[in-house]
Protein backbone atom coordinates (compact mmCIF):
# COMPACT_ATOMS: atom_id res chain seq x y z
CA UNK A 1 0.00 0.00 0.00
CA UNK A 2 0.82 3.70 -0.33
CA UNK A 3 1.41 6.50 2.10
CA UNK A 4 -2.18 7.82 3.05
CA UNK A 5 -3.43 10.21 0.96
CA UNK A 6 -4.58 13.42 2.36
CA UNK A 7 -8.90 13.75 2.63
CA UNK A 8 -11.08 13.92 -0.52
CA UNK A 9 -14.65 14.04 -1.26
CA UNK A 10 -16.02 10.12 -1.62
CA UNK A 11 -18.13 11.25 -4.30
CA UNK A 12 -14.62 12.01 -6.37
CA UNK A 13 -13.57 8.57 -8.29
CA UNK A 14 -10.52 7.46 -7.49
CA UNK A 15 -9.23 7.39 -10.65
CA UNK A 16 -5.37 5.61 -11.64
CA UNK A 17 -2.32 6.87 -9.77
CA UNK A 18 1.10 6.80 -11.83
CA UNK A 19 4.38 6.63 -10.27
CA UNK A 20 7.24 8.19 -11.82
CA UNK A 21 10.89 7.87 -10.53
CA UNK A 22 14.86 7.67 -10.92
CA UNK A 23 16.99 5.48 -9.34
CA UNK A 24 15.17 2.59 -8.35
CA UNK A 25 17.05 -0.79 -7.96
CA UNK A 26 15.55 -4.12 -9.04
CA UNK A 27 15.17 -6.94 -6.53
CA UNK A 28 18.24 -9.35 -6.73
CA UNK A 29 20.46 -6.76 -8.18
CA UNK A 30 23.67 -5.34 -6.70
CA UNK A 31 23.38 -2.71 -4.48
CA UNK A 32 24.48 0.21 -4.94
CA UNK A 33 25.78 3.45 -2.85
CA UNK A 34 23.00 4.75 -0.47
CA UNK A 35 21.94 7.61 -2.75
CA UNK A 36 21.73 5.77 -5.74
CA UNK A 37 18.72 3.94 -3.67
CA UNK A 38 16.83 7.54 -3.50
CA UNK A 39 14.71 9.04 -6.14
CA UNK A 40 12.89 11.94 -7.19
CA UNK A 41 8.70 10.97 -7.02
CA UNK A 42 6.32 12.05 -8.66
CA UNK A 43 2.52 10.62 -8.19
CA UNK A 44 -0.11 11.96 -10.66
CA UNK A 45 -3.55 11.39 -10.27
CA UNK A 46 -5.83 10.62 -13.90
CA UNK A 47 -9.19 10.96 -13.07
CA UNK A 48 -11.63 9.06 -15.67
CA UNK A 49 -12.99 11.54 -18.42
CA UNK A 50 -11.03 14.48 -17.26
CA UNK A 51 -8.20 15.53 -19.40
CA UNK A 52 -5.16 16.54 -18.02
CA UNK A 53 -4.65 20.04 -17.33
CA UNK A 54 -1.90 20.68 -20.80
CA UNK A 55 -4.43 19.10 -22.85
CA UNK A 56 -7.79 20.69 -21.80
CA UNK A 57 -6.73 24.13 -22.06
CA UNK A 58 -5.85 23.56 -25.64
CA UNK A 59 -8.77 24.27 -27.29
CA UNK A 60 -9.65 27.31 -24.56
CA UNK A 61 -9.50 30.37 -26.34
CA UNK A 62 -11.96 28.98 -29.42
CA UNK A 63 -13.96 26.66 -27.22
CA UNK A 64 -17.82 26.79 -27.00
CA UNK A 65 -19.26 30.36 -28.40
CA UNK A 66 -15.78 31.99 -27.99
CA UNK A 67 -15.55 32.16 -31.55
CA UNK A 68 -18.81 33.34 -32.44
CA UNK A 69 -17.44 36.44 -30.22
CA UNK A 70 -14.67 36.74 -31.86
CA UNK A 71 -16.34 37.08 -35.65
CA UNK A 72 -18.59 39.47 -34.62
CA UNK A 73 -15.24 41.41 -33.49
CA UNK A 74 -14.10 40.69 -36.92
CA UNK A 75 -17.13 41.96 -38.80
CA UNK A 76 -17.22 45.09 -36.91
CA UNK A 77 -13.43 45.61 -37.95
CA UNK A 78 -14.48 44.96 -41.77
CA UNK A 79 -17.57 47.13 -41.72
CA UNK A 80 -15.30 49.79 -40.03
CA UNK A 81 -12.57 49.41 -42.60
CA UNK A 82 -15.63 49.77 -45.43
CA UNK A 83 -17.43 52.98 -44.00
CA UNK A 84 -14.26 54.95 -43.54
CA UNK A 85 -11.85 53.92 -46.15
CA UNK A 86 -11.37 55.69 -49.41
CA UNK A 87 -9.21 52.65 -51.47
CA UNK A 88 -11.44 50.58 -53.94
CA UNK A 89 -9.90 47.09 -52.67
CA UNK A 90 -10.38 48.14 -49.02
CA UNK A 91 -13.74 49.32 -49.27
CA UNK A 92 -13.99 45.93 -51.30
CA UNK A 93 -11.99 43.50 -48.78
CA UNK A 94 -14.59 45.01 -45.82
CA UNK A 95 -18.01 44.34 -47.87
CA UNK A 96 -17.13 40.93 -48.35
CA UNK A 97 -15.45 40.31 -44.78
CA UNK A 98 -17.96 41.88 -42.28
CA UNK A 99 -20.91 39.39 -44.21
CA UNK A 100 -18.91 36.24 -43.99
CA UNK A 101 -17.61 37.02 -40.54
CA UNK A 102 -21.57 37.75 -39.61
CA UNK A 103 -22.39 34.49 -41.45
CA UNK A 104 -20.07 32.71 -39.78
CA UNK A 105 -21.32 33.86 -36.21
CA UNK A 106 -24.56 33.21 -36.43
CA UNK A 107 -23.63 29.55 -37.77
CA UNK A 108 -21.69 28.87 -34.60
CA UNK A 109 -24.62 30.45 -32.36
CA UNK A 110 -27.39 29.16 -34.02
CA UNK A 111 -25.42 25.43 -33.61
CA UNK A 112 -26.93 23.02 -31.19
CA UNK A 113 -23.93 22.08 -28.54
CA UNK A 114 -24.01 18.19 -30.15
CA UNK A 115 -22.87 19.96 -33.59
CA UNK A 116 -20.53 22.82 -32.36
CA UNK A 117 -17.20 21.29 -33.56
CA UNK A 118 -18.75 21.27 -36.79
CA UNK A 119 -20.30 24.60 -36.73
CA UNK A 120 -17.00 26.16 -36.01
CA UNK A 121 -15.31 24.34 -39.00
CA UNK A 122 -18.28 25.65 -41.18
CA UNK A 123 -17.94 29.13 -40.05
CA UNK A 124 -13.83 28.88 -40.43
CA UNK A 125 -15.17 27.55 -44.41
CA UNK A 126 -17.12 30.96 -44.96
CA UNK A 127 -14.35 33.16 -43.51
CA UNK A 128 -11.87 31.94 -45.60
CA UNK A 129 -14.54 32.22 -48.68
CA UNK A 130 -15.74 35.42 -47.72
CA UNK A 131 -12.69 37.68 -46.44
CA UNK A 132 -9.97 36.01 -49.14
CA UNK A 133 -11.40 34.48 -51.96
CA UNK A 134 -14.58 36.46 -52.84
CA UNK A 135 -12.74 39.92 -53.08
CA UNK A 136 -10.34 37.94 -55.31
CA UNK A 137 -13.02 36.59 -57.70
CA UNK A 138 -15.36 39.15 -57.84
CA UNK A 139 -14.51 42.69 -59.54
CA UNK A 140 -14.42 45.64 -57.37
CA UNK A 141 -16.57 48.89 -57.89
CA UNK A 142 -15.87 51.14 -60.74
CA UNK A 143 -14.89 48.02 -62.85
CA UNK A 144 -11.34 47.81 -61.03
CA UNK A 145 -10.17 44.07 -59.40
CA UNK A 146 -8.24 43.46 -56.77
CA UNK A 147 -4.94 42.56 -58.51
CA UNK A 148 -3.45 39.29 -59.19
CA UNK A 149 -0.26 40.88 -59.57
CA UNK A 150 1.81 43.49 -60.79
CA UNK A 151 1.22 46.52 -59.24
CA UNK A 152 1.74 47.73 -55.95
CA UNK A 153 3.60 45.85 -53.30
CA UNK A 154 3.29 42.80 -55.52
CA UNK A 155 4.82 44.81 -58.11
CA UNK A 156 7.49 45.23 -56.31
CA UNK A 157 8.26 42.13 -55.42
CA UNK A 158 7.81 40.97 -58.96
CA UNK A 159 10.43 43.07 -60.54
CA UNK A 160 12.69 42.62 -57.71
CA UNK A 161 12.77 39.10 -58.56
CA UNK A 162 13.58 39.97 -62.32
CA UNK A 163 16.29 42.53 -61.20
CA UNK A 164 18.14 40.00 -58.88
CA UNK A 165 17.99 37.17 -61.53
CA UNK A 166 19.36 39.59 -64.41
CA UNK A 167 21.73 42.11 -62.48
CA UNK A 168 22.44 40.19 -59.02
CA UNK A 169 20.39 43.14 -56.77
CA UNK A 170 16.80 43.32 -55.97
CA UNK A 171 17.09 47.21 -56.24
CA UNK A 172 16.92 49.69 -59.01
CA UNK A 173 20.10 52.58 -58.42
CA UNK A 174 19.13 56.22 -57.57
CA UNK A 175 19.42 57.80 -61.01
CA UNK A 176 16.40 55.05 -62.14
CA UNK A 177 13.92 56.00 -59.61
CA UNK A 178 11.51 57.91 -60.95
CA UNK A 179 8.42 57.26 -59.48
CA UNK A 180 7.34 55.62 -55.92
CA UNK A 181 6.96 52.38 -56.95
CA UNK A 182 10.72 52.41 -58.02
CA UNK A 183 11.49 51.88 -54.56
CA UNK A 184 12.22 48.52 -53.26
CA UNK A 185 11.90 49.25 -49.41
CA UNK A 186 12.23 45.48 -48.24
CA UNK A 187 15.07 43.50 -47.28
CA UNK A 188 17.28 41.46 -50.10
CA UNK A 189 15.44 38.19 -49.41
CA UNK A 190 11.65 39.18 -50.34
CA UNK A 191 12.72 38.96 -53.91
CA UNK A 192 12.73 35.38 -53.62
CA UNK A 193 8.76 35.33 -54.19
CA UNK A 194 9.62 36.99 -57.04
CA UNK A 195 11.83 34.27 -58.90
CA UNK A 196 9.05 32.09 -59.53
CA UNK A 197 7.98 34.62 -62.42
CA UNK A 198 11.48 35.99 -62.73
CA UNK A 199 12.31 32.29 -64.03
CA UNK A 200 9.44 31.64 -66.74
CA UNK A 201 6.69 30.78 -64.93
CA UNK A 202 3.18 31.85 -66.12
CA UNK A 203 -0.40 32.57 -64.17
CA UNK A 204 -1.15 31.90 -61.00
CA UNK A 205 2.90 30.16 -60.27
CA UNK A 206 3.93 33.50 -61.12
CA UNK A 207 1.61 35.27 -58.69
CA UNK A 208 3.75 36.74 -55.63
CA UNK A 209 0.96 35.86 -53.69
CA UNK A 210 0.83 32.52 -53.95
CA UNK A 211 4.34 32.09 -52.88
CA UNK A 212 3.52 34.66 -49.74
CA UNK A 213 0.73 32.48 -48.89
CA UNK A 214 1.84 29.18 -49.36
CA UNK A 215 4.94 29.95 -46.94
CA UNK A 216 2.48 32.12 -44.27
CA UNK A 217 0.39 28.79 -43.86
CA UNK A 218 3.22 26.23 -43.54
CA UNK A 219 5.11 28.31 -41.34
CA UNK A 220 2.08 29.15 -38.71
CA UNK A 221 0.86 25.85 -38.86
CA UNK A 222 4.67 25.50 -37.60
CA UNK A 223 4.22 27.89 -35.00
CA UNK A 224 0.78 26.51 -33.79
CA UNK A 225 2.16 22.46 -34.09
CA UNK A 226 4.63 23.57 -31.13
CA UNK A 227 2.32 25.49 -29.34
CA UNK A 228 -0.82 23.53 -29.84
CA UNK A 229 -0.38 20.31 -31.01
CA UNK A 230 -3.97 19.03 -30.92
CA UNK A 231 -5.78 21.82 -32.97
CA UNK A 232 -2.83 23.28 -35.47
CA UNK A 233 -5.07 22.63 -38.63
CA UNK A 234 -7.99 24.63 -37.26
CA UNK A 235 -5.95 27.50 -35.24
CA UNK A 236 -4.10 28.35 -38.36
CA UNK A 237 -7.26 27.95 -40.90
CA UNK A 238 -9.28 30.22 -38.24
CA UNK A 239 -5.79 32.74 -38.18
CA UNK A 240 -5.74 33.26 -42.04
CA UNK A 241 -9.82 33.89 -41.75
CA UNK A 242 -9.17 36.60 -39.35
CA UNK A 243 -8.75 40.45 -40.87
CA UNK A 244 -4.97 40.08 -39.78
CA UNK A 245 -3.98 37.67 -41.92
CA UNK A 246 -6.97 37.74 -44.83
CA UNK A 247 -7.06 41.61 -45.81
CA UNK A 248 -3.15 40.93 -46.33
CA UNK A 249 -3.65 38.31 -48.27
CA UNK A 250 -6.69 39.70 -50.48
CA UNK A 251 -5.34 43.21 -50.91
CA UNK A 252 -1.51 41.60 -52.14
CA UNK A 253 0.11 42.74 -49.31
CA UNK A 254 3.91 40.94 -48.52
CA UNK A 255 3.16 40.98 -44.30
CA UNK A 256 2.19 37.35 -44.57
CA UNK A 257 5.32 35.14 -44.15
CA UNK A 258 6.84 38.15 -41.89
CA UNK A 259 4.11 37.57 -39.54
CA UNK A 260 3.88 33.86 -39.25
CA UNK A 261 7.68 33.54 -39.03
CA UNK A 262 7.38 36.02 -35.85
CA UNK A 263 4.61 34.20 -34.38
CA UNK A 264 7.29 30.71 -35.09
CA UNK A 265 9.85 32.40 -33.41
CA UNK A 266 8.12 33.28 -30.38
CA UNK A 267 6.69 29.26 -30.27
CA UNK A 268 10.29 28.30 -30.49
CA UNK A 269 11.70 30.87 -27.98
CA UNK A 270 9.26 29.51 -25.63
CA UNK A 271 10.83 25.87 -25.47
CA UNK A 272 13.48 25.49 -22.98
CA UNK A 273 17.06 25.14 -24.31
CA UNK A 274 19.15 21.91 -24.07
CA UNK A 275 18.66 21.42 -20.48
CA UNK A 276 15.32 20.15 -21.05
CA UNK A 277 14.88 16.19 -20.99
CA UNK A 278 13.95 14.77 -23.99
CA UNK A 279 10.90 13.47 -22.73
CA UNK A 280 9.39 16.80 -22.02
CA UNK A 281 9.77 18.57 -25.32
CA UNK A 282 7.80 18.52 -28.20
CA UNK A 283 9.53 16.93 -31.05
CA UNK A 284 10.79 19.66 -33.93
CA UNK A 285 11.95 19.26 -37.39
CA UNK A 286 15.25 20.60 -36.18
CA UNK A 287 16.03 18.11 -33.41
CA UNK A 288 19.29 18.44 -33.98
CA UNK A 289 19.51 22.04 -33.16
CA UNK A 290 18.83 23.55 -29.86
CA UNK A 291 15.45 25.72 -29.57
CA UNK A 292 17.89 28.94 -28.84
CA UNK A 293 19.28 28.22 -32.07
CA UNK A 294 16.26 27.68 -33.61
CA UNK A 295 14.48 30.36 -32.89
CA UNK A 296 17.63 32.35 -34.28
CA UNK A 297 17.35 30.64 -37.52
CA UNK A 298 13.62 31.67 -38.15
CA UNK A 299 14.09 35.07 -36.88
CA UNK A 300 16.85 35.56 -39.07
CA UNK A 301 15.31 34.93 -42.11
CA UNK A 302 12.26 37.53 -41.08
CA UNK A 303 14.90 40.20 -40.81
CA UNK A 304 16.13 39.03 -44.10
CA UNK A 305 12.75 40.04 -45.54
CA UNK A 306 11.76 43.30 -43.77
CA UNK A 307 13.65 45.21 -41.17
CA UNK A 308 10.41 45.03 -38.97
CA UNK A 309 11.08 41.81 -37.97
CA UNK A 310 14.58 43.18 -36.28
CA UNK A 311 12.57 44.55 -33.57
CA UNK A 312 11.59 41.02 -31.97
CA UNK A 313 15.40 40.03 -31.75
CA UNK A 314 16.53 42.36 -28.70
CA UNK A 315 12.87 40.93 -27.10
CA UNK A 316 13.65 37.34 -27.57
CA UNK A 317 17.27 37.56 -26.65
CA UNK A 318 16.36 39.00 -23.46
CA UNK A 319 13.83 36.32 -23.00
CA UNK A 320 16.57 33.15 -23.75
CA UNK A 321 19.31 34.79 -21.61
CA UNK A 322 16.98 35.37 -19.10
CA UNK A 323 15.45 32.25 -18.80
CA UNK A 324 18.29 30.07 -20.42
CA UNK A 325 21.30 32.24 -19.78
CA UNK A 326 24.18 34.24 -20.98
CA UNK A 327 25.38 31.77 -23.38
CA UNK A 328 22.18 30.00 -24.93
CA UNK A 329 21.27 33.59 -25.78
CA UNK A 330 24.62 34.04 -27.75
CA UNK A 331 23.83 30.87 -29.17
CA UNK A 332 20.58 32.87 -30.64
CA UNK A 333 22.24 35.68 -31.34
CA UNK A 334 24.71 34.23 -33.51
CA UNK A 335 22.21 32.13 -35.30
CA UNK A 336 20.30 34.85 -35.85
CA UNK A 337 22.25 37.18 -37.64
CA UNK A 338 24.61 34.87 -39.21
CA UNK A 339 20.81 33.58 -40.86
CA UNK A 340 19.91 37.25 -41.71
CA UNK A 341 23.61 37.87 -42.95
CA UNK A 342 23.98 34.77 -45.26
CA UNK A 343 20.17 34.89 -46.95
CA UNK A 344 21.09 38.65 -47.57
CA UNK A 345 24.49 38.39 -49.42
CA UNK A 346 22.29 35.27 -51.24
CA UNK A 347 19.96 37.78 -52.08
CA UNK A 348 21.98 40.72 -53.00
CA UNK A 349 25.11 39.35 -54.11
CA UNK A 350 26.14 43.12 -56.12
CA UNK A 351 23.98 45.10 -54.21
CA UNK A 352 26.82 45.16 -51.51
CA UNK A 353 29.09 46.58 -54.00
CA UNK A 354 26.62 49.49 -54.40
CA UNK A 355 26.03 50.48 -50.93
CA UNK A 356 23.68 54.09 -52.13
CA UNK A 357 21.22 51.30 -53.76
CA UNK A 358 20.75 49.83 -50.63
CA UNK A 359 20.98 53.61 -48.14
CA UNK A 360 18.22 54.96 -50.88
CA UNK A 361 16.05 51.90 -51.08
CA UNK A 362 15.63 50.29 -47.41
CA UNK A 363 16.80 53.38 -45.02
CA UNK A 364 16.35 56.82 -46.79
CA UNK A 365 12.99 55.64 -48.29
CA UNK A 366 10.99 54.50 -45.03
CA UNK A 367 12.40 57.48 -42.97
CA UNK A 368 10.76 59.58 -45.85
CA UNK A 369 13.99 61.02 -46.58
CA UNK A 370 14.04 60.80 -49.65
CA UNK A 371 12.98 63.48 -52.80
CA UNK A 372 9.70 60.77 -53.90
CA UNK A 373 8.21 60.32 -50.89
CA UNK A 374 6.27 57.07 -49.18
CA UNK A 375 2.57 56.75 -49.67
CA UNK A 376 2.35 55.47 -45.89
CA UNK A 377 0.87 58.95 -44.65
CA UNK A 378 -1.91 57.80 -42.14
CA UNK A 379 -2.24 60.82 -40.25
CA UNK A 380 -0.50 59.06 -36.70
CA UNK A 381 1.68 61.42 -34.68
CA UNK A 382 5.06 60.66 -35.75
CA UNK A 383 3.91 61.47 -39.41
CA UNK A 384 1.88 64.55 -38.34
CA UNK A 385 5.13 66.03 -36.41
CA UNK A 386 7.25 64.90 -39.40
CA UNK A 387 5.12 67.34 -41.53
CA UNK A 388 5.21 70.09 -39.47
CA UNK A 389 9.16 71.12 -41.18
CA UNK A 390 12.50 69.76 -40.69
CA UNK A 391 12.57 70.34 -37.05
CA UNK A 392 9.55 68.12 -36.66
CA UNK A 393 11.19 65.74 -38.93
CA UNK A 394 13.59 65.44 -36.41
CA UNK A 395 11.87 65.40 -33.37
CA UNK A 396 10.27 62.78 -34.74
CA UNK A 397 12.88 60.44 -35.28
CA UNK A 398 14.68 61.34 -31.93
CA UNK A 399 10.83 59.99 -30.63
CA UNK A 400 11.53 56.82 -32.52
CA UNK A 401 15.09 56.34 -30.87
CA UNK A 402 13.76 57.36 -27.68
CA UNK A 403 10.98 54.99 -27.28
CA UNK A 404 13.59 52.22 -28.62
CA UNK A 405 15.86 52.84 -25.62
CA UNK A 406 13.22 52.57 -23.33
CA UNK A 407 11.97 49.25 -24.54
CA UNK A 408 15.03 48.49 -24.33
CA UNK A 409 15.76 49.37 -20.94
CA UNK A 410 12.52 47.40 -20.00
CA UNK A 411 14.14 44.32 -21.25
CA UNK A 412 17.41 45.00 -18.63
CA UNK A 413 15.32 45.97 -16.26
CA UNK A 414 12.43 43.36 -16.44
CA UNK A 415 13.28 40.61 -19.39
CA UNK A 416 10.19 38.65 -20.29
CA UNK A 417 10.25 34.74 -19.53
CA UNK A 418 6.76 33.52 -21.64
CA UNK A 419 5.56 33.20 -25.07
CA UNK A 420 2.74 35.94 -23.49
CA UNK A 421 5.40 38.18 -21.67
CA UNK A 422 7.69 38.70 -24.95
CA UNK A 423 4.93 39.19 -27.57
CA UNK A 424 3.31 41.96 -25.23
CA UNK A 425 6.67 43.67 -24.96
CA UNK A 426 7.51 43.02 -28.91
CA UNK A 427 3.78 44.58 -29.48
CA UNK A 428 4.67 47.31 -27.21
CA UNK A 429 7.56 48.40 -29.20
CA UNK A 430 6.14 47.94 -32.44
CA UNK A 431 3.07 49.81 -31.49
CA UNK A 432 5.41 52.97 -30.37
CA UNK A 433 7.37 52.40 -33.78
CA UNK A 434 4.23 52.61 -35.99
CA UNK A 435 2.84 55.51 -33.59
CA UNK A 436 5.57 57.60 -34.04
CA UNK A 437 7.66 57.03 -37.13
CA UNK A 438 7.68 59.57 -39.53
CA UNK A 439 6.04 57.77 -42.34
CA UNK A 440 3.81 55.36 -40.91
CA UNK A 441 0.11 54.05 -41.61
CA UNK A 442 -3.32 52.53 -39.86
CA UNK A 443 -2.51 49.15 -41.43
CA UNK A 444 1.07 48.86 -39.91
CA UNK A 445 -0.98 47.72 -36.46
CA UNK A 446 -1.40 44.54 -37.94
CA UNK A 447 1.49 43.64 -36.74
CA UNK A 448 1.38 43.96 -32.84
CA UNK A 449 -2.07 42.65 -33.36
CA UNK A 450 -1.00 39.52 -34.51
CA UNK A 451 1.49 39.12 -32.48
CA UNK A 452 -1.14 39.23 -29.61
CA UNK A 453 -3.42 37.34 -31.27
CA UNK A 454 -1.18 34.20 -31.32
CA UNK A 455 -0.56 34.96 -27.84
CA UNK A 456 -3.35 34.69 -26.82
CA UNK A 457 -3.91 31.30 -28.65
CA UNK A 458 -0.71 30.17 -27.37
CA UNK A 459 -1.07 30.90 -23.71
CA UNK A 460 -1.22 27.68 -21.83
CA UNK A 461 -4.37 27.71 -19.24
CA UNK A 462 -4.05 25.79 -15.99
CA UNK A 463 -7.32 23.52 -15.48
CA UNK A 464 -9.19 24.68 -12.48
CA UNK A 465 -9.96 21.40 -12.09
CA UNK A 466 -6.88 19.45 -12.10
CA UNK A 467 -5.12 18.04 -9.34
CA UNK A 468 -1.57 18.83 -8.39
CA UNK A 469 0.60 16.35 -8.64
CA UNK A 470 1.73 14.79 -5.09
CA UNK A 471 5.62 14.76 -5.10
CA UNK A 472 7.69 12.94 -2.54
CA UNK A 473 11.00 13.78 -1.76
CA UNK A 474 12.48 10.41 -1.69
CA UNK A 475 11.17 7.31 -2.49
CA UNK A 476 12.02 6.30 1.71
CA UNK A 477 8.51 8.08 1.60
CA UNK A 478 6.96 5.05 0.10
CA UNK A 479 6.90 2.38 2.80
CA UNK A 480 8.09 -1.57 1.41
CA UNK A 481 10.01 0.57 -1.87
CA UNK A 482 12.76 -1.69 -2.71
Amino acid sequence: MLASEPNRSSAEPPGEITVRGAGTRLAGSPPRSADANFAHVTLTRTHPGRPPASESAVDAPLDGRKAAFWYGVFAFAAGALFLITTQPQQRTWGAWAAGAYLAAAIVIVAAPQRALDMARDIAVLIALAGAIMAPLIWPVKGGQKIPVYGEGSLWVVTRAGRLLVHTGSPYLPPSAIVHVLAYNPYEPAMAVFGLPGALGLQGALANPRLWLTATGALTLGLAFHLVRPGSALRDTAFAFGSPMLALPVAIGYTDVPLLTLLCLALALAGRHDENRSPGSARPSPMRRLSPAVQTGLVLGAACALKATAWLAAPVLLAMIAARDGARTAVKFAAATAATAVSLTVATAPAALATPDEILQNMVLYPLGMTRIKTPAASPLPGHLLADSGPAGHLAAILLVVAAGLAVAASLVLKPPVTIRAAAFRLALGLTLLFLLAPASRFGYFVYPLTVLAFALLARDEPDPDAHPPAQLDSVAALPGWP
